[in-house]
């Protein structure tokens, strides 16, 4: 069966139009492609930069810790190192209350604010009964104990 002339001149036509069709589908996949390829390296442009102000700025950061850390060492070593609190001597300097049934030694000044508002008298020494002496003797034992204490932490920087 031998095709005419015209009949394969129209075969032609239509393979060479199918094919050019064809070619602009494949241009066009490239062009996308070629987009897409242009972002991605726009996008690790970006990130790449982001990184480095990223690691630039951590840097500033370390560095900036390390002048803090050394600030705060320098003040440390140049806080004064002397005991606050004073060890009670004399039983003239005690005030006491007593709550819950037990005779208590007001240790802080502040405390007495509190103690007055919950309603509970502070008296001196000397109005507290002689029965009370041993009990007054240990609580001020254990005061200067623990202001001993909190002195050698104090001395010993913690």
């Amino acid at each position: 069966m031998a095709l005419s002339n015209a009949e394969r001149q129209k075969r032609y036509r239509e393979t060479r139009k199918q094919k050019v069709s064809e070619l602009d589908m494949l241009r066009n996949e490239i062009k996308l492609l070629q987009s897409q390829l242009q972002l991605a390296v726009h996008a690790r442009d970006n990130f790449s930069n982001h990184n480095r102000q990223l690691a630039s700025d951590s840097e500033k950061l370390r560095n900036e810790n390390q002048e803090l850390q050394k600030e705060l060492q320098e003040l440390r070593a140049a806080r004064k190192k002397s005991p606050k609190l004073i060890p009670l001597k004399t039983f003239d300097d005690s005030f006491f209350y007593v709550y819950e049934g037990q005779l208590k030694l007001l240790e802080w000044p502040e405390t007495e604010e509190t103690i007055k508002a919950k309603g509970l008298d502070c008296v001196p020494c000397s109005k507290v009964y002689k029965k009370y002496m041993k009990a007054i003797q240990a609580l001020i034992d254990e005061h200067n104990e623990k202001v001993e204490s909190l002195n050698a932490d104090i001395l010993n920087g913690r």
